[in-house]
């Protein structure tokens, strides 16, 4: 009895201690499940494209690099295999895997009885490409190499593609118009279209999108004009002011303010007032000015006539 009491008091501690730690690990995401990874949903970026390249350069397999970059192993396998690139052409007329002891001078049909399709566990398998292949100087098949720039090129692409434009093929355009243009032509709205025709495929906002930019305009009648609402409604500001370009200015650039003082120069000319002598102010002055007869007769005529204008 007394060696139980004795276990249990040096055991208890140690097991709640135990307990206390297993808890810790369990929080931590260290023991039980895994804890969730941020960037699992999210798309790749270069650098991870990068690391895909160093595993299949290494060898590795897609589940390797898959949590390396903490992404799924399907998501590893799409990327490589939609942005892969043939290199290289087989020179043989099909990928035999016996052609090196082929009994009929490698003239491959698929009806040989010696045909057996070429497998490789590197390209058709794990990693996906043939970076870094050992046997690449002497294969004689195809090859197909994963270069990580022109993949997030082409993602880029892809992801600003799928953006613009119209996702509409010309059949699907005019098959669409054949079925949206008598009934605009009644004074159907759109909704109304939409709600009694669902084999449309589209919504009420598509619809409205298609019609204003123009895309039933190229292969039937259908215009912004049918839309009957749109019609009588009035336009908005922002649409019903249009204001020309700007012009290009930069011409004017450290001439603007020289230019401007001329013509204040010019403005404050023009408004200053300038005395200038009249007839009637000449000849009253020479009136109110006393002169003698002989003074006139010695003076000159010029001399005359400049004080009689200038007395």
């Amino acid at each position: 009895m007394k060696w139980n009491l004795v276990l249990h008091s040096f055991l208890l501690p140690f097991l709640l201690l135990f307990a206390l730690l297993l808890s810790c690990l369990s929080a931590a995401g260290k023991v039980g499940t895994p804890m969730k990874n941020p960037n699992a949903f999210s798309h790749l970026t270069l650098e991870e494209r990068r690391i895909i390249l160093t595993g299949i350069s290494n060898g590795s397999t897609k589940s390797a690099i898959a949590q390396t970059i903490g992404k799924d192993k399907s998501t590893v396998g799409k990327e490589i295999k939609a942005h892969r690139k043939l290199t290289h052409k087989c020179s043989l007329p099909l990928e035999c895997s016996s052609y090196r002891k082929c009994p009929f001078k490698r003239l491959c049909t698929p009806d040989c009885p010696e045909y057996i399709p070429f497998r490789c566990s590197r390209r058709d398998r794990s990693p996906g490409a043939c970076n870094g292949c050992s046997n690449w100087s002497y294969c004689r098949f195809d090859k197909y190499l994963y270069c990580p720039e022109d993949a997030h090129n082409d993602y880029l692409s892809t992801l600003v593609d799928s953006r613009q434009g119209v996702n509409l093929t010309a059949s699907e355009a005019r098959a669409m118009a054949q079925t949206i243009a008598p009934l605009l032509k009644q004074g159907q709205s759109p909704y109304q279209i939409i709600a009694s025709h669902p084999e449309l495929g589209i919504c009420e906002k598509t619809l409205y999108n298609y019609i204003e930019s123009g895309i039933f305009q190229q292969v039937s009648d259908i215009s912004v004009m049918d839309l009957r609402r749109q019609v009588s409604r009035k336009l908005p500001k922002k649409k019903s002011h249009t204001f020309k370009k700007r012009d290009n200015r930069k011409y004017l650039q450290g001439r603007l303010l020289k230019t401007t003082g001329l013509i204040f120069m010019s403005i404050r000319r023009s408004l200053s007032p300038r005395w200038t002598p009249s007839i009637t102010m000449a000849l009253t002055a020479l009136l109110s000015r006393p002169f003698s007869l002989s003074a006139q007769a010695s003076s000159s005529p010029s001399s005359t006539k400049k004080k009689q204008l200038f007395p």
